[in-house]
This record gives C-alpha cells, sequence and structure tokens, in this order.
C-alpha cells in the first residue's frame, strides 16, 4: 500500500476507536455497535446478571449502558431466555413458553405470543420478517410473521426442536433436535424440508454453518470436540476430538461441548469444554480442522459466537476475547457490578429507525466473497453470498497530457475511489501485518486513454490489492472526461452489512457511492432517447428511465449507478448536469465511456427493487409497455434472489472476430457452471467492441447460447479499443447462481 493509503486507513481507523458513546449522543444514535445480552440466559439463573436486555457499548470496551425491561422480565419470577435474534428496528427473544417482539427505538415490547408447543431457539430470515422458531423440543417447527406473530406454517421433523441456523443468503434453514442425528433443511420460500444431513455421531446439539452453504460444524452428545458435514451431499466428513482434556461432569446441557462456531473468515472453529472451562480453537485452514490453542475462562461454557467482524469472541461466561491473539480483553459485568453469564447474545449496529444491522447468535461463518482464478492468479469471476454492496462512481486520475508514469496514474486512481483506501491491504500492526479492510471489490472497471497505459493496469492493480484479494478487471480505452488519463469504478462487497459505524465520515462516500442492503436489483439495459444536443438527449433518456423505474415500483432514491456511454465526451459534465437535476438530492454514482455511435448516449442503470413475493422466481425478464421485447437482450432484469457472480474483462486471443466471441462463451460456459450457474442465469451482460466485424460476429452468434425469452440485459457498445489492437470485443457479465 502507498504512503498516502496507509495514513487515510490510520486516520479511520483512530476516528473508529475514538468514536464514544458521547459524541453520537448516546444509544440510538448512528456510528455505533452494541451488544444486546438478554437474561437471564444460563437457565433461570438470575444471578449472572439479573432479567431483561443488557447493552454494552462495544465501541467503549463494551461498557454497560443500561438494561432494557420486558413484559418477561418483569415478572415476579422470570423464564429463562432460550434464543435471540433481529430485523430492522426489532429484537425478538424467545423463552420456553412465548416469542417476544422488542421495539428497539421506543424499547417497548410490541407484542408477545405462544406459538403451538412452546419456543426455542429460532433465527429470522435477513430479507423479510419470517421467524422459524422450534417448539419446545417437541416435533415442530413453527414458521411466525415477525411483523405481527402470527403462525404461517407448522414443518414437522419429529426430531425434538431445539436450534436453528439460517443461512447467510436466507435461502436455507437448518433445523436441529435432541432426538435425531440428522440436520433437517428447509427451502425458506416453500417452508418445505427438502433435505437431510447425517447421521452424525449422536443427537444434535450446537452447530453452524459456512457463507456458501457446503460445510456444517456440529456438537453432539458424549463428545469433547465436534464433527463436520458436506450440506451439499449430506455426509458426515470427520469427527474432531479435542486432544489434552479429559470429559467430566458438567452442570448444565448433559454434554461436554455445548457450543460451536465459526470465526466470520472461517479460518477458525471454536468449541467449548464445560468440564475443563475452556474454549478449544481449531486451524479451519486444512482438513478436518487441526487443534490450535485452548482459552481458560471463569465457569463452565455453554455457547460462543462473535462479533460481525471477527474481532471478539463472545464465551456465555461472559469473557471479551480478542480472536487475534487470544487474550481476555473485559468482562462483562452489569450495572450493579456482578458477573454477566449469557448464551443469549447479539450484536446491533444502530444508525436509526429501520437502520439496524444485526449480527448472529450462532457464530456463523461470513467469508461471503469467494474468487475464481487463473493459474497465474489473476481473478475471472467473484461470487458475493447474501451481504450488502457498494457501487462507486468513477474515478478519474491524471491528465492525458501529463508526462506521468503510468503506474503512479493508475495508483492515483485506486487511491481516488470513495473510500478506496478500505479496499486496501498494506503494513499495519505490529510486523506489518497485512490486514484487510471492511469491503471486497468484486470488479474493477479502468477506462485509459492509450493502450500502453491499459497494458500495466493489471500488474498495479495486483500489487495494489496483493493477489489474494485482487479482483477481476476490465479495461477498455477512450477519451474521459476532463481529458483524464484514467478512470475506474469498483462493484464491492460489504461483508459488514451496511458499514455501520465505519461510515464515520460519510462525506468521503458522496457523492461517490451507494451501498445497497442484501435484497432484489433492477437492471435496466441501455436506453437511448434523441435530442438537440448530448445534454438534451441525456435529459430524455433520463426521463425515459425514471418512467422505467416508476413502472417497477423503484423510487429515484433506489438507483444506484448509471453507466452513459457517450460521445463526445466533453459533454460529461453537462451530462452530470441533468442527472443532478433529475434525482435531485439523490447523488446517484456516475461511469462514463466513450463511445462510436451516431446516437449521442445510451444510458443503464441499476436499481433497488421492491420485495417480490415469497413464490416469485429468483430471475424476472421483464418488458415495460413502451418497449418492445428483443430475442437477443431483455429491456429489464428484476434479481428478486441468489448468490451474485461477476465476471469481468473475458477475451480471446484468437485471430478471427468469430473464434473471439466463441471463445469468450466457452470460457463463460465453464465459469458459470464452476460457479454454480448457467446461461439460464445471467442477468446483465455489457460487450465492448472495437471493430464492425466483432460486432457483427456477437450479433450472430449470441442467439446460440441465450433463451430468446430470457436473455440478460445488454448494452453493446463500440469503443476505440479493448486494451489490445489484436482483439475486437470484450464482455462484462453479471449472473446468479442457481438455486
Amino acid at each position: 500500500m502507498r504512503p498516502s493509503s496507509l495514513l487515510l486507513v490510520s486516520l479511520l481507523i483512530l476516528s473508529i476507536t475514538s468514536n464514544t458513546y458521547a459524541q453520537t449522543g448516546g444509544i440510538g444514535a448512528s456510528k455505533q455497535r452494541f451488544l444486546y445480552v438478554v437474561t437471564p440466559g444460563i437457565r433461570d439463573y438470575t444471578q449472572y446478571g439479573g432479567a431483561g436486555i443488557l447493552v454494552f457499548d462495544i465501541d467503549r470496551d463494551h461498557k454497560f449502558l443500561k438494561r432494557i425491561a420486558t413484559t418477561a422480565s418483569m415478572v415476579e419470577k422470570p423464564r429463562n431466555i432460550k434464543g435471540v435474534c433481529g430485523h430492522d428496528n426489532k429484537l425478538y427473544f424467545t423463552t420456553p413458553e412465548k416469542l417476544f417482539c422488542v421495539d428497539l427505538t421506543t424499547e417497548k415490547t410490541l407484542w408477545e405470543v405462544s406459538p403451538p408447543n412452546g419456543c426455542d431457539r429460532m433465527s429470522v430470515l435477513p430479507d423479510r420478517k419470517i421467524l422459524y422458531v422450534p417448539s419446545f423440543e417437541k416435533d415442530t417447527w413453527n414458521v411466525i410473521d415477525g411483523e405481527d406473530g402470527k403462525l404461517i406454517k407448522e414443518i414437522e421433523t419429529k426430531s425434538g426442536a431445539h436450534n436453528t441456523v439460517v443461512s447467510l443468503d436466507g435461502r436455507r434453514m437448518y433445523m436441529g433436535g435432541l432426538k435425531s442425528p440428522n440436520i433437517f433443511v428447509a427451502d425458506t420460500r416453500t417452508h418445505e424440508v427438502i433435505q437431510q444431513i447425517g447421521p452424525f455421531g449422536g443427537a444434535i446439539r450446537p452447530f453452524t454453518i459456512n457463507a456458501d452453504r457446503t460445510r456444517t460444524y456440529v456438537c453432539v452428545n458424549d463428545l469433547l470436540g465436534f464433527e463436520v458435514g458436506d450440506l451439499l451431499t449430506g455426509k458426515v466428513l470427520h469427527r474432531v476430538e479435542v486432544t489434552g482434556f479429559k470429559k467430566g461432569p458438567v452442570k448444565r446441557h448433559g454434554c461436554p461441548s455445548h457450543g460451536i462456531g465459526l470465526t466470520p473468515d472461517e479460518t477458525e472453529v471454536w468449541v467449548v469444554d464445560a468440564a475443563n472451562e475452556h474454549v478449544h480453537v481449531f486451524d479451519n485452514t486444512v482438513t478436518p480442522p487441526k487443534q490450535k490453542q485452548s482459552i481458560k475462562v471463569r465457569e463452565q461454557p455453554g455457547w460462543i459466537t462473535f462479533s460481525i467482524d471477527g474481532q471478539y469472541a463472545y464465551p456465555s461466561t461472559g469473557e471479551v476475547i480478542n480472536t487475534k491473539n487470544k487474550q481476555i480483553v473485559t468482562y462483562l459485568t452489569d450495572e450493579m457490578g456482578r458477573e454477566v453469564h449469557s448464551e443469549k447474545m447479539l450484536e446491533v449496529h444502530r444508525r436509526g429507525p429501520g437502520e439496524e444491522v444485526f449480527g448472529d447468535q450462532f457464530g456463523v461463518g461470513r467469508a461471503a466473497v469467494k474468487y475464481q482464478r487463473k493459474a497465474n492468479g489473476e481473478a475471472v469471476a467473484a461470487t458475493a453470498i447474501g451481504i450488502p454492496m457498494i457501487y462507486s462512481e468513477q474515478c478519474l486520475a491524471g491528465s492525458c497530457s501529463d508526462n506521468v508514469r503510468g503506474e503512479k496514474l493508475i495508483l492515483d486512481a485506486l487511491d481516488n475511489l470513495p473510500a478506496g483506501f478500505l479496499f486496501s491491504y498494506g503494513g499495519m500492526g505490529v510486523g506489518e501485518e497485512r490486514l484487510p479492510g471492511p469491503f471486497r471489490p468484486l470488479k474493477l472497471n479502468f477506462v485509459t486513454c492509450t493502450e500502453q497505459l491499459a497494458a500495466s493496469v493489471h500488474g498495479v492493480v495486483q500489487k495494489y490489492y496483493g493477489k489474494e484479494w485482487c479482483p477481476p478487471i476490465s479495461v477498455i480505452v477512450g477519451k474521459l472526461p476532463n481529458d483524464a488519463a484514467v478512470g475506474v469504478d469498483v462493484v464491492g462487497a460489504c461483508p459488514l452489512e451496511k458499514g455501520s459505524y465505519y461510515f464515520n465520515h460519510e462525506e468521503a462516500f458522496r457523492p461517490s457511492a451507494t451501498i445497497a442492503q442484501y435484497g432484489p436489483r433492477v437492471f435496466i439495459s441501455g436506453q437511448a432517447e434523441k435530442g438537440s444536443s448530448p445534454a438534451d438527449a441525456a435529459a430524455n433518456t433520463i426521463t425515459s428511465l425514471k418512467q422505467t423505474m416508476e413502472w417497477l415500483g423503484c423510487k429515484p432514491t433506489d438507483a444506484l449507478q448509471a453507466k452513459c456511454f457517450l460521445t463526445p465526451m466533453s459533454a460529461a459534465n453537462d451530462v452530470r448536469k441533468e442527472f443532478e437535476k433529475a434525482f435531485k438530492d439523490h447523488s446517484l454514482p456516475l461511469v462514463f465511456v466513450e463511445w462510436k455511435s451516431d446516437l449521442p448516449i445510451e444510458i443503464e442503470l441499476i436499481a433497488k427493487a421492491p420485495l417480490a413475493a415469497m413464490d416469485a422466481p429468483a430471475i424476472e425478464f421483464l418488458t415495460p409497455p413502451n418497449m418492445k421485447a428483443s430475442p437477443i437482450y431483455s429491456r429489464v432484469v428484476r434479481v428478486n434472489r441468489g448468490n451474485w457472480i461477476y465476471t469481468a474483462g473475458l477475451s480471446n486471443a484468437s485471430a478471427t472476430a468469430e473464434g473471439q466471441v466463441l471463445g469468450i462463451f466457452d470460457e463463460l460456459r465453464g465459469l458459470l457452471k464452476s460457479s454454480k450457474s448457467d446461461f439460464a442465469h445471467l442477468v446483465k451482460a455489457t460487450y465492448y467492441v472495437s471493430n464492425e466485424q466483432t460486432s457483427k460476429s456477437l450479433n450472430e452468434l449470441r442467439p446460440r447460447f441465450y433463451d430468446p425469452t430470457s436473455p440478460p440485459a445488454a448494452s453493446k457498445a463500440m469503443v476505440p479499443s479493448v486494451g489490445s489492437a489484436e482483439r475486437g470485443i470484450m464482455m462484462d457479465l453479471i449472473a446468479i447462481a442457481d438455486e
């Protein structure tokens, strides 16, 4: 990382750590993280923190802030809390008999219900208020509407319902019971059991899963340790026992290990040991996981979970453990100085009503970005699993007339990205260790003013990010606004949900980026209207785009990014003014690409979309009423759910135009297959062509690969160069994984 970037990161971290309770105005203000601990969370023992919801300030050394009374805590003998989860500004918790809903803004209990056969440890879908609530060790799970507590459906497993884990992408619910060695898997759209995992070596106790739904880590009866299951095949892969410690008598739960979690980056598995009062840490980068360290705690632990960013581990015995050096940094205590123990803890980021971000009580994996790479390390595809994303404006550097090294121009453009330093890795901390920022780049789009600059991009970017986190890259050649030498925009994933308290200096993001929570998207393919000037054509096209958005149920503030194919590029600032007029207070990130066309401008747009019905298809290929459908591209594609797959910079060195096009589609087929997708799940395509022959070949050949009723939304732009005189076409495509 360059010194300037390192300084920016250091200043950001300083601003985060100094963001005190007094500065933010208290609970409910923006830019803070809290730990909500529901008690009594060790059976009904009120000596471990009393009863209620205890709130701790994570950013002030987990200082106790307040106690929230609930209708469950105000009774003479409070019942033990069984589980906790949250959605929007609602916190849900259960006792053996009831499910409660608390409004985090008013701190009032909104409702309480008694589902059939009681309650246990539940989970909630990430994209809507639907809870899966196990009965109290009985035969069923109750599917509950989180808005009003009404019963939607019962799912019968006859497994002694107990623990429930939702996948990061919200597509699967995993159910473990005390009377079965199998984990039951439900499709969250139909609420039907579709699979069983196991049998494991005993009845299922606490368990967790990784982000891409391939592995589960399971505590079972009589095992000091855990077992590993394959969520794809349903088979048990490994039995992993703790070494150096012996099983002994336990006070609660009746099994040696009752608590397991993955660090959010999935590099470690932490499992509790009640009899020996320890937490054991296993290296999960090897197969099977290998024991590496043990941490003594102050009582018998019965649970373990983690902060969203992975900085802290929270055993149920109330220690706060630094996951990096495995040291206990503090202990949770209440307003009376009592030790706080609870198996029911949940991290909550609060930015205002409806702007809450919740952790997970089960310590699920959050390694939510996966890259596919060539043998040389170059990324060709990136998959984002169930997390919000950031869309940046095109950031410019230098001038075409500058006599400056190409490497510096490219680095300057990267440094100018909105919060670009957060994407970077560099020498920070003890021993110059490389530490990640909170974001992960999925795709970088470069425009350079010369082919010579274009040829330098991949090497410079790999150095900037390091091979591990360098994303797919596209590079084309053409003019840029203000005669800039280099322009770059980024699509990134935000593992820390909305970014929460990391956005202390929001001016760094405006007008340069938008952040969209995990949820539906619409892709509006390039629309173009005529006009008396480029600015007039832009105004007319923007009006048409807004009409399409209105037809889709999208507000202007839902727009995430617009790409403008423009000629002449000298009109870029006039076009920007038209966007500012049309979108007013909404700062919409813009990207400009020079194209050769009789039309001055074509604009494609990405926007957030309203929630679809539960039974809606994952992808909808749509034609607005004032437009005509095409067999080779869709006017609009709406994605209701799915894990995103980004490819960039696909090209081919064949000597013929036909060979280049076919070679790209052949490579794309392989990339999609290895990402659990196919051509039917393509949702967006951008084709950059640099000569008429290649453009003609693309038109002739792409119908071979697309169903004429469901082609991706697409734009085709004739550009000066795709980075090399020998190549006539480059493609960027977006798909979703098959369900």
